[in-house]
């Protein structure tokens, strides 16, 4: 059962921060955040911009931006790559500072956030 509740929290937890490296990268290059939604499913808590729903499995950061030159274009993939470098970051703060089979579980969480958002969503479908 603890083992259990430490997955379903390391990965809300993995997943808010994967959604903040989007939402960091989106703040460095100038584009408007419009809003940030963690889990899906039915909302529990809702603000102006952020959203958290019950399962946390999935998220996304709204943003707009100008993608018609190539500076937008290069935007685009800082943002697209923001959640990786983070759950990268976190995946060697939970194998490097962290101790016990519970860091291992949000480190594996972590790399495998990372390595799965870099494969592009047209493969998958």
């Amino acid at each position: 059962m603890k083992l259990l509740l430490c997955f379903i929290i390391s990965m809300a937890i993995s997943l808010t921060i994967h959604e903040i490296g989007h939402a960091f990268f989106s703040i460095v290059t100038r584009a408007k955040i419009t809003g940030i939604n963690i889990g899906v499913g039915p909302r529990i808590w809702r603000n102006d911009y952020f959203s958290i729903k019950l399962f946390p499995v999935a998220g996304n950061v709204e943003c707009e931006l100008n993608v018609s030159n190539k500076t937008g274009i290069i935007k685009m993939f800082l943002i697209a790559i923001g959640g990786c470098v983070f759950n990268g970051i976190m995946f060697i703060i939970g194998i490097e500072y962290m101790e016990g089979l519970y860091s291992l579980i949000f480190a594996f969480i972590n790399v495998v956030m990372c390595i799965s958002s870099l494969i592009p969503i047209s493969l998958l479908s």
